[in-house]
């Protein structure tokens, strides 16, 4: 559910390379039935916005692995290295990355102290961080005669 939650950041932001939350910020799994505003508001509870940053790959890698349980987007394992997604190319230290991630985490929470040093004239775009997955389950369009399935 994180990866789908993270993965509709990118939506907003096509100049994105990838998008960073923490675990705690999603509080509990999407129930089956109806699913309306306080729903989400119960499994994202906070106010968090979504900040756009620009960041090199040394401070993505460091804040990754020493930041407490990040759901990431955009990014994946091959062996040791870390790959972009969307180029499929490694993550290059000295490289400037496009990156979302929740206000929370800007501002240090869970571990993640080392982004605001890196990139002090970061944008917050104002977009609550539950706003794109709201829009992105509103696309899905689901009904009683259409329900929303995870895993068809």
């Amino acid at each position: 559910m994180g990866q789908i939650i993270v993965g509709s950041w990118l939506l907003t932001d096509s100049s994105a390379d990838l998008a960073i939350t923490n675990a705690g910020g999603i509080r509990t799994v999407l129930p089956a039935g109806k699913i309306d505003v306080g729903t989400l508001v119960s499994m994202m509870p906070f106010d968090n916005s979504i900040i756009a940053l620009d960041l090199n790959g040394h401070t993505i890698r460091r804040a990754i692995e020493n930041g407490d349980r990040p759901i990431v987007v955009g990014l994946h394992r091959v062996g040791s290295d870390w790959v972009l997604t969307k180029c499929d190319e490694p993550l290059h230290d000295g490289k400037i990355y496009r990156i979302l991630m929740n206000s929370f985490m800007y501002a240090g929470g869970d571990g993640y102290d080392i982004i605001t040093d890196a990139d002090p004239d970061c944008f917050d775009t104002g977009i609550n961080y539950r706003q794109p997955f709201q829009d992105w389950l509103k696309s899905r369009a689901s009904s009683v005669d259409n329900p929303f399935l995870l895993h068809p």
